[in-house]
């Protein structure tokens, strides 16, 4: 409640922002687990830092309430410059190329993490992909807009509840993750070893 009043921010702020510091929680335990653990695991620990250092700024984001405050920037830029009128076809394009981009990068990533940082995967392309999806949300376009602040459940809309279920499903990732081998096999690696794909011989 004293959240509330002082940071003028809702109840499904509060388990947003609860749900990304537990997630930025999580991340620190592991870490601390981690660190001279096997001792060749030399800076593939800091993953989880990293990891962390991210959903607290996502919290930090929406407890000081700085989400809106880009979007809001770049209206007002449109309409300084004139291009407002035309600005849906600008955010049609970002759109794209953001999902292109991180297509192609979640794409690369699964076929190139080396063997010693496969542990990591599942929670940074969820990560990458829940900024994606932020980052969609801001560009706030007219038909994305419609969809996103549709009532999902009450005063619940599709875009609250999916950046909610998002953040839960990077919570659990990060807890089954964390106890994970450090030695996973890369799918590259996989496929050249197949029967139906033998190793060249030399």
């Amino acid at each position: 409640m004293y959240i509330q009043v002082m940071f003028g921010v809702s109840e499904r702020d509060i388990v947003r922002v609860g749900l990304y510091w537990a997630v930025a929680l999580v991340c620190y335990r592991a870490w601390r687990h981690e660190v001279g653990s096997p001792p060749e695991a030399d800076l593939r620990p800091i993953s989880w830092l990293v990891l962390g250092a991210f959903f607290s700024g996502l919290g930090l984001i929406e407890v000081l309430n700085l989400g809106q405050g880009p979007t809001d920037w770049l209206r007002t830029q449109a309409r300084v410059e004139g291009w407002y009128a035309d600005r849906r076809s600008l955010q049609s394009a970002t759109i794209w190329l953001l999902l292109a981009g991180v297509t192609i990068a979640s794409v690369a990533i699964v076929a190139y993490t080396p063997r010693p940082w496969r542990r990591y995967l599942g929670p940074y392309l969820a990560s990458l992909g829940l900024a994606a999806f932020l980052a969609v949300r801001a560009v706030s376009l007219h038909r994305v807009d419609a969809v996103l602040n549709a009532q999902a459940s009450g005063s619940l809309r599709w875009g609250d509840f999916s950046e909610l279920v998002a953040a839960a499903a990077i919570l659990l990732l990060v807890a089954v993750s964390a106890n994970q081998p450090f030695d996973l096999p890369n799918p590259k690696e996989m496929f050249e070893k197949s029967p139906r794909h033998p190793p060249e011989q030399p």
